[in-house]
């Protein structure tokens, strides 16, 4: 099938405020589309243009397209992005005691599901999708990421060093404590600007 029209067929319905509609065409354009620009355009439509509910449905698409799909990195890229608002959402929130432990369990369920293609971005050149990454590990908290972020702890990159230790402060894993407490000495060891 041809996704060519899908915009067209999108603002119709986002004028006439078919959200299920619109959610149910924008996951099909993620899931069928060739052209990986459609593929974003819909994704990233979706998460802005429909509520939670339409982004839980997206979830499992994504999660199954980056291992189905691997060698297209637009599905990892975009599933990042669903991660990020769903994160951020979930976040907000924590602050309201009725939603906050519902917030907790779905922010957890994220850390579980989406722990292994959010790791696998965790190197990415880009740094706000490094970003993104490491604000999703820091409000899962999943200690399945505390081991690669420990890991970043010896890159090169001084920002990538420093993201992941916020990360790690923010997961408050106790078995991070000791590769936290070389690097600090590494750099008391060497002087200001070293790590």
């Amino acid at each position: 099938a041809s996704w060519r029209d899908w915009p067209t067929a999108a603002k119709v319905l986002e004028e006439l405020d078919r959200k299920k509609e619109l959610a149910t065409l924008l996951i099909e354009v993620v899931d069928n589309a060739s052209d990986p620009t459609d593929v974003l355009a819909a994704g990233r439509q979706l998460m802005t243009a429909t509520n939670m509910a339409a982004m839980e449905r997206l979830e499992p698409v994504l999660l199954a397209a980056v291992f189905r799909r691997a060698h297209k990195p637009i599905y990892r890229k975009l599933l990042v992005d669903l991660y990020a608002v769903m994160v951020e959402r979930h976040s907000r929130r924590l602050l309201d005691p009725a939603q906050a432990a519902d917030a907790r369990q779905k922010l957890a369920g994220i850390g579980e599901r989406g722990l292994k293609p959010v790791l696998d971005s965790i190197d990415a050149s880009d740094l706000a999708v490094r970003t993104r990454v490491l604000r999703i590990l820091m409000a899962t908290r999943s200690h399945n990421a505390v081991l690669p972020l420990v890991r970043l702890l010896e890159e090169k990159d001084s920002v990538l060093r420093f993201q992941a230790l916020v990360a790690l402060a923010h997961i408050g894993s106790t078995s991070a404590v000791a590769p936290i407490e070389k690097l600090i000495g590494a750099r008391q060891r060497v002087g200001p600007g070293a790590v």
